[in-house]
Parts: structure tokens; sequence; C-alpha cells
């Protein structure tokens, strides 16, 4: 799993996932790192949830596709 954290103008940490599984996190310009990392740390049993609901998600997809 790849988190990839981007800073930005925005008041609050954000976070989703993304089709290929890796996490992409939104920071507020300035917020230190150590805050994200607690963030991200605080949020493990819902990224794993939704690593495997997206991964789901792509499986149906390419069963679609694929019959």
């Amino acid at each position: 799993m790849t988190v990839q954290v981007t800073y930005r103008r925005t008041r609050r940490l954000s976070m989703r996932i993304v089709k290929n599984g890796d996490v992409h996190v939104s920071a507020p310009i300035g917020m230190p790192r150590s805050e994200v990392e607690q963030f991200i740390e605080e949020h493990r049993d819902w990224i794993a949830k939704a690593r495997k609901k997206t991964c789901e998600s792509q499986q149906r997809r390419a069963d679609f596709y694929n019959h």
C-alpha cells in the first residue's frame, strides 16, 4: 500500500482510496508531517475496509467486461 500525501490550500485532512488501492491524503499547507501520520494511523481500520471495497468493485468491473 502506497500513501501519497499532498499539501493543499484546505482546512482539514481528507483521505481517499484510488482505483489501484493506494491511499491519497490531502493536508493543509503547514501541517506537521507527524499530525498527518497520526491521522493515517488512527484510520487504519477505515483504510483496510475501503481498500477491500475498492478491490472488490474493481474485480466486479473486470469480471463484467471479461464475460
